[in-house]
């Protein structure tokens, strides 16, 4: 139904979600640092906050920085 829209909607636990932002995941880091959010929280905030200084984007491609 999203896709007229032109949304793709992936749906994780914060668990999940954040498991996948540590270990370097291009899709979970680009929809947590560059993404709109729709609905958010104070846990999502906070990774955000802890991983935008340690990854940057070359590209297609997720440098960590450390």
């Amino acid at each position: 139904e999203f896709r007229r829209y032109g949304v793709d909607l992936f749906l994780y636990t914060y668990d999940e979600f954040e498991r996948m932002c540590l270990k370097g995941n291009p899709l979970t880091l680009s929809a947590l640092l560059e993404g709109l959010y729709v609905v958010s929280s104070e846990k999502v905030l906070t990774l955000r906050g802890r991983l935008y200084s340690k990854y940057r984007r070359d590209g297609r491609v997720w440098i960590k920085l450390e």
